[in-house]
């Protein structure tokens, strides 16, 4: 009887390990991306606990997390050749999708999609085949309103002063654009002199609170999630969670139609000191940004207060203090002068009297 339970027990172990094996050598799933390009993955898991990313990738300055609804997605700004590696997605040991990124390192005349948060970086690489010492990106403002020229000559950067005072060099001749302004958005063209290389398709993002992100407790305020300008397909999708002990909570989903751009939420003042707000942007079906918010709810430091002379909810300044000091002086002088007048009568009165009866008896 042991030697049969000793056996299944070897067998599930086996089975385990087999199992263990299969997924830990799935075949990847290849993409290549050109220089430059952003991505994100996705790792979702319906089992309990919460899933992550594992592989032979390092994390790096241009890499975000964000977890939302049993997924955790990794977005890759401005890929590059330190990006490349094997992304594991893996729930409680099990290994539930293996992604190996590999730099496209032929291409150099793609259009880009780039999604930015205000206040971001950007890199803008514009990489040839055969080697170059000088070229040109050409801007054109998401209205079509503004143009501008960045030229890159002998380790030189030349453009008009919007943007000379961000710009600077970083390696393989790439630009990097910091921080990023909302009016940043628009297409970004690189020149040479013989082709035009790559393009930059820039969508920036804000999140703007009304009044502010500091309030009175009870006092409600407005977040809005803005994008620069809307998109020929439309495909945009705008997700406001609150942050809570149980993870993000989705509060409300708004499709953008037609030509809007932004999304608004109303939050009713909070009794608690501060609350977390994301907006989660998905374009095409793919998260592209998240934007936290955090909001600071005061209490009141006055109460309305009442007195014989006076109500009033405001805190009155200095010279409004002194002015109400006399006026109740004022009103304080007046009330003995009316209550002491007839005592001062009839005093004046019974001295009279007196003064009468004792020194004028035939009066």
């Amino acid at each position: 009887m042991k030697f049969k339970q000793y056996r299944s027990l070897n067998a599930f172990y086996a089975s385990f390990i087999i199992l263990i094996a299969i997924t830990s050598c799935r075949e990847p799933e290849k993409k290549y991306l050109p220089l430059g390009a952003d991505i994100t993955l996705g790792c979702h898991s319906s089992m309990a606990g919460k899933p992550s990313f594992s592989g032979s990738f390092e994390r790096r300055k241009n890499m975000k997390e964000f977890v939302y609804n049993d997924t955790v997605y990794i977005q890759i700004f401005d890929f590059s050749e330190n990006n490349r590696g094997i992304y594991r997605c893996v729930s409680q040991n099990n290994i539930i999708s293996v992604t190996s990124l590999e730099l496209n390192k032929r291409s150099s005349g793609e259009e880009l999609v780039k999604f930015r948060l205000v206040g971001n970086d950007m890199l803008m690489y514009c990489k040839r085949l055969t080697k170059a010492t000088s070229l040109q990106w050409k801007w054109i403002s998401s209205d079509s309103q503004s143009t501008a020229t960045i030229t890159l000559e002998n380790n030189k950067i030349i453009s008009e002063q919007n943007f000379q005072t961000r710009l600077k060099f970083s390696p393989d001749f790439a630009l990097k654009l910091s921080p990023v302004t909302f009016e940043d958005a628009g297409k970004y063209q690189c020149h040479f002199s013989d082709h035009i290389g790559k393009t930059i398709h820039l969508i920036t993002i804000k999140v703007t609170a009304y009044p502010s992100t500091e309030d009175f407790h009870g006092y409600p305020m407005v977040l809005t999630c803005s994008l620069s300008h809307p998109l020929p397909k439309n495909n945009i999708v705008f997700v406001w969670t609150k942050s809570t002990a149980m993870g993000s909570v989705p509060v409300k989903t708004d499709i953008l139609k037609n030509e809007e751009t932004n999304s608004s939420m109303l939050v009713e003042g909070d009794p608690t000191e501060s609350i977390n707000w994301t907006c989660i942007v998905f374009y095409e079906g793919t998260l592209v940004a998240f934007v936290p918010i955090e909001l600071w709810y005061k209490y009141n430091t006055y109460e309305p207060t009442t007195d014989l002379f006076k109500t009033s909810a405001l805190i009155p300044s200095a010279g409004e203090e002194k002015t109400d000091e006399n006026s109740q002086l004022n009103v304080v002088y007046f009330v003995r002068t009316v209550c002491l007048a007839p005592a001062f009568a009839a005093s004046v009165l019974i001295v009279c009297r007196t003064f009468k009866q004792k020194y004028l008896p035939g009066a």
